[in-house]
């Protein structure tokens, strides 16, 4: 895992176009995630910036734009909805996506404990849902954990589990991303 602490924090006055980013909400390996507020239409949004670092990698700009496709072609209803992708005027690129209302799984279970059996259930097949499209699109999250697994409430339908952060995510059968091998390892070492 990344020091955080050397890491460039953006000041909320970088320019986004058509989202003025209110406060940072996040962060993860190569990424800060932002609350945000389109100009026009008003609607809130979670905008996920490249780190400076990040950024001035080619690689790495390849690899969240990869992320941005790949989570763009999901139209499960438990992959968060993304907006928009674009580059900051400060040549960094963003994703906008559905800012979601809830708590991720790892929190759930710390700050309440083990969940009920039937919860659980209902909550992993959702997840399930998104990672079947996902695999049946050619895509592999290769991070999954009970911290991108995010529950939200839907008045109609009670929790909602929400697949999230596609930043490792792999073609399957593609050579364009690098193998994941003993030496080049990607995703969370205690869920792999």
């Amino acid at each position: 895992m990344r020091n955080h602490e050397s890491s460039t924090i953006r000041p909320a006055r970088i320019s986004i176009p058509n989202y003025e980013l209110l406060e940072r909400i996040g962060e993860g390996g190569s990424a800060e995630v932002w609350r945000a507020k389109h100009r026009l239409l008003g609607h809130e949004a979670a905008v996920k910036l490249l780190r400076t670092e990040d950024a001035a990698s080619e690689l790495m700009r390849e690899r969240f734009k990869f992320e941005a496709r790949c989570a763009s072609a999901l139209r499960s209803p438990h992959a968060a909805e993304i907006y928009d992708f674009g580059v900051a005027d400060d040549g960094t690129p963003f994703l906008a996506m559905e800012l979601l209302h809830g708590i991720d799984l790892q929190r759930l279970v710390k700050q309440f404990g083990p969940q009920s059996p039937g919860r659980t259930i209902r909550l992993l097949e959702q997840a399930c849902d998104v990672l079947h499209e996902a695999h049946g699109r050619g895509i592999v999250h290769r991070d999954i954990k009970p911290a991108n697994i995010f529950v939200t409430r839907q008045v109609t339908h009670g929790d909602c589990a929400k697949v999230v952060d596609f930043g490792l995510v792999r073609a399957i059968g593609c050579d364009r991303n690098e193998a994941t091998t003993p030496q080049n390892m990607s995703g969370s070492l205690a869920f792999m």
